[in-house]
């Protein structure tokens, strides 16, 4: 099977990890690797920031869960997020904070792009990541400001998801399949 294929295959979300930070030179790896995503009108509407500060990841993750509660109509996630225990950045050593130029009208839809290059990146040298959308109910609400400024976004860009990494420090998860009833063919 081709590698690329075979990367994206495999790859999984990992929520548990070992307390050890990538090295600069595997998140420059990784940030390279987003920096090659597509964009529209090669625009390439992303910022990143890197995330290593144990105290403001515990702080991120201990002060989205209010926001979440408040706004989250899925009982799954309610009483996941509701476990004193539930990590939201799963013990992550590491985040990598995407964000998108607010005057790029495709910007979201890019940084998706970029996104998905650091997970394949990622996976193709031994770490692991998970996409985290929950920090937005912290960081896009006036309580959420002062974390929202910590993070030293240029003029103009506004958070659009994190990614935790990081080493597994167990097995990846099972491969559950996909639905292959989702597509159509118009010929």
């Amino acid at each position: 099977m081709n590698e690329v294929i075979k990367c994206i295959k495999e790859r999984r979300s990992i929520r548990s990890y070992t307390s050890e930070i990538p090295s600069d030179d595997v998140i420059n790896t990784l940030l390279d690797a987003a920096a090659w995503a597509p964009s529209a009108s090669n625009t390439q509407p992303w910022h990143f920031t890197v995330i290593t500060d144990k105290e403001l990841l515990e702080e991120l993750d201990t002060r989205s869960k209010p926001p979440l509660l408040e706004n989250i109509q899925s009982e799954k996630y309610r009483k996941m997020i509701s476990d004193p225990n539930y990590k939201i950045l799963h013990g992550a050593p590491c985040l990598i904070m995407v964000s998108s130029n607010t005057a790029q009208y495709f910007g979201h839809h890019d940084c998706g792009c970029a996104v998905q290059n650091i997970c394949l990146a990622a996976h193709s040298i031994g770490l692991g990541t998970c996409i985290i959308g929950f920090l937005n109910h912290l960081l896009l609400r006036p309580e959420g400001a002062d974390l929202l400024k910590r993070l030293d976004l240029p003029g103009g860009y506004m958070p659009c998801v994190g990614i935790t990494v990081g080493y597994p420090d167990d097995k990846e998860p099972e491969n559950v399949g996909r639905s292959y009833q989702k597509f159509n063919f118009i010929k």
